[in-house]
């Protein structure tokens, strides 16, 4: 799973509302991201685990109708653990954003985009 220099970088973007998840991939894709999307714990471990491409960012909403961000998280790393991971949430975390760094919503895009490069370039 390796990619060439020039390669795009790969981002999995999840979230269950569909507004944000579009938002978000159509941002991404307009900044030659390459944007896979999922609603939900189960559908980012199945996208992780079928994509032929290397995942660099995992950006995942901290809450989930099927999980936490966080388990999200620990599923989509098993598969891609050189990955960096962002949480967005409408709340600050209580604990802190365990292995990954934080994203207030609502955001805007420079707020991401900023994000996104910090975490790409680490």
């Amino acid at each position: 799973m390796s990619a060439s220099p020039d390669a795009p970088r790969t981002i999995l973007a999840v979230d269950d509302e569909s507004s944000v998840l579009n938002v978000l991939a159509r941002l991404l894709r307009a900044e030659g991201y390459l944007v896979l999307t999922a609603a939900g714990v189960a559908e980012a471990e199945a996208a992780a685990a079928v994509s032929p491409l290397r995942l660099d960012l995992l950006i995942v909403d901290a809450g989930l109708p099927d999980g936490t961000g966080r388990e999200a998280a620990e599923r989509v790393l098993l598969r891609h653990p050189k990955a960096a991971v962002l949480y967005v949430s409408g709340a600050p975390p209580a604990g802190g954003a365990e292995g990954g760094a934080f994203l207030l919503k609502p955001f805007d895009r420079a707020s991401l985009l900023d994000a996104v490069g910090r975490l790409l370039r680490r």
